[in-house]
């Protein structure tokens, strides 16, 4: 993944266009990371007028499974029409622009598999009912393998900010990987239903 590369998802979490993060909120991946040279803004529009028929619908939680080589605790969505849709319109709408995807980008075919990955010891509770009303494109800043990032332990943010509350002169993980470029941002996010970004 590269500066600029960019993911469209469903957020379980809220959050908005403009927010940051290191470590992913809860979300479903419908397209997995694309490079594409339209703007933030053309992509949001394009993204608007593939996604106009949709509506905002909601899909229940299933059961966990366990993904990839390392075996990621993921909970499963149950199958949903509209949550297909939702994927092959916005994919349909990548291809039509030539994005290169980069799970189109080996020999192995993947088949659309809505989940929910576990972050950081969170997790979606079976039966979860999870609302759908809008797509949000996260696009990455900076390159997240970057061999000159130092080790940030817990013990040396703790001993760089004793309070623990980001005051000035102090830094959380946020501030040392932007510092560095190495962070995820919510660039666009386009609501179901709408016929603008």
């Amino acid at each position: 993944m590269l500066p600029g590369d960019r993911l469209a998802c469903l957020l379980i979490d809220p959050l908005k266009t403009g927010d940051r993060f290191l470590h992913w909120p809860l979300h479903v991946t419908i397209v997995a990371w694309f490079r594409l040279d339209d703007s933030s803004e053309q992509l949001g529009r394009g993204f608007a007028r593939a996604l106009r028929p949709v509506r905002p619908f909601t899909v229940r939680a299933g059961y966990e499974a366990h993904f990839g080589p390392r075996g990621r605790l993921v909970r499963l969505l149950e199958t949903s029409p509209e949550l297909t849709e939702v994927e092959q319109k916005v994919r349909a709408y990548l291809h039509k622009k030539r994005a290169w995807l980069v799970d189109e980008t080996t020999k192995r075919h993947y088949d659309f598999r809505p989940h929910v990955t576990a972050q950081a010891g969170r997790r979606l509770p079976s039966g979860a009912i999870v609302e759908c009303d809008r797509l949000y494109i996260v696009e990455q800043k900076g390159d997240y393998r970057q061999p000159d990032l130092p080790e940030i332990s817990a013990d040396s943010l703790a001993s760089a900010n004793p309070a623990g509350n980001g005051s000035a002169g102090s830094h959380t993980p946020l501030d040392s990987f932007v510092r560095h470029g190495n962070y995820k941002e919510i660039v666009s996010e386009v609501c179901f239903g709408k016929t603008t970004a």
